[in-house]
C-alpha cells in the first residue's frame, strides 16, 4: 500500500474511514502532494472543514499515537492545529492499509523566509519549548552512536569523525516538546495573524538544542547555483531574526549559542543521506560551509548588542 495511489482510491479510503466512524456528507475538497505514499486531504464532513492524514501501516503505531497526542496537546495550547476525534470517540482508525487521523484546518498561508516571518517563527519556537507537561518521547533522541564511524570511503572521513566526536550527548541536555523540523515550511499564519506549527510527524519529548539549532545549517545555508556545485551563501538576516524572536530582549548566551550549533551540526549529519547517496558529498559541503559561518554570525549578534 506504499505505492502512489490515484485520486479515486484516495477518496474511497478517506470516505470509507470517516463514514464508518460516524461522519456524514464527506466531501474531498483538495488533495495535497499526490505523489506521496501518504494521503493528506482537505475534507468537508458534517459541515466542518478538516485535514485528514492517512499513514501507511508500515509506520509503527507508536508513531501514530505520538502524532495524535502531539496535536491534542499543542492544539489545546494554540500552538498547532487541534486533533479532531472521530464521532465515535477514536483518535485514529484503520482503513485499507492506512492509519487515519484528523486535525483542524487552518485558513491561512505558510510562512516565508523573510526576517519578519523568521522572527515570528522564533517567538513560536520559544513558546513551544517553554510548554511543559508533554511526556511521550520522540523517536529522534539525539544519540550520536548510529552516526559514528560512517563514510570510511570518503576523503573527509577523519574530519567527519572529529565533528561527530565533538558533539554532546543530547539525551542528557534540556528536554522539551521537540518539533524536529522547525522552519517556515512547517508553520502557518491564519487570517487573524496567529502562527501555528504544522507537520508534527516526528515530534515528542526531545532536545531543545536539536530543535532550535536545526535551521542554522539546514535552512540558512543556500546553494547559489542550486546544482551542488559548491557555491553557497548564508542567510544572516533570517538567522538573526529567528534569534531575536527566540530570545526576545534577552542576550543570546555564548554557551547556548554553542549548543544551538551543536544541534545544527547533528541535524545536518542526520540528513546527509536524505537525498540519496549521490548527494552525500554536497550535504557534507553544506555542513562545512555552515560551520564556517558560525563565528561570523556571532560577530553580528555582538554587533547588534553594541547598537
Amino acid at each position: 500500500m506504499e505505492k502512489n495511489i490515484n485520486d479515486d482510491m484516495c477518496a474511497d479510503i478517506v470516505r470509507g474511514a470517516l463514514t464508518a466512524h460516524g461522519f456524514d456528507g464527506v466531501e474531498i475538497v483538495e488533495r495535497y502532494n499526490p505523489r506521496s505514499p501518504r494521503i493528506i486531504c482537505k475534507v468537508r464532513a458534517d459541515g466542518e472543514v478538516l485535514i485528514v492524514k492517512c499513514i501507511p501501516y508500515s509506520v509503527d503505531e507508536k508513531i501514530i499515537v505520538g502524532n495524535t497526542s502531539a496535536h491534542r496537546f499543542l492544539g489545546g495550547r494554540g500552538l498547532a492545529p487541534a486533533l479532531i476525534r472521530f464521532p465515535d470517540g477514536k483518535d485514529y482508525v484503520r482503513e485499507r492499509g492506512f492509519w487515519v487521523y484528523m486535525f483542524g484546518f487552518i485558513d491561512g498561508e505558510i510562512l516565508s523566509e523573510s526576517p519578519e516571518d523568521e522572527y515570528a517563527l522564533g517567538v513560536l519556537a520559544r513558546r513551544l519549548h517553554s510548554t511543559d507537561g508533554y511526556t511521550l518521547p520522540s523517536w529522534f533522541d539525539g544519540d550520536t552512536a548510529p552516526y559514528r564511524g560512517k563514510y570510511r570511503d570518503k576523503p573527509w572521513a577523519a574530519d567527519y569523525d572529529r565533528i561527530v566526536d565533538s558533539l554532546p550527548d543530547f539525551r542528557t541536555l534540556e528536554q522539551c516538546f521537540f518539533h524536529s523540523d522547525i522552519g517556515p515550511h512547517n508553520a502557518m499564519r491564519d487570517r487573524g495573524g496567529n502562527v501555528y506549527f504544522i507537520d508534527l510527524d516526528d515530534s515528542g519529548l526531545g532536545s531543545r538544542w536539536l530543535d532550535a539549532g536545526y535551521p542554522f545549517i539546514a535552512q540558512y545555508v543556500t546553494e547559489r547555483d542550486g546544482n551542488g556545485g559548491g557555491s553557497y551563501s548564508y542567510n544572516f538576516d533570517a538567522a538573526l531574526a529567528f534569534l531575536r524572536g527566540y530570545y526576545g530582549d534577552e542576550p543570546v548566551p555564548r554557551d547556548e549559542y554553542d549548543l544551538l550549533w551543536h544541534g545544527a551540526v547533528f541535524m545536518q549529519i542526520s540528513y546527509l543521506e536524505v537525498f540519496g547517496p549521490d548527494k552525500v558529498d554536497n550535504m557534507w559541503r553544506i555542513l562545512c560551509y555552515g560551520l564556517s559561518q558560525k563565528e561570523a554570525l556571532w560577530e553580528r549578534i555582538e554587533g547588534e548588542r553594541r547598537i
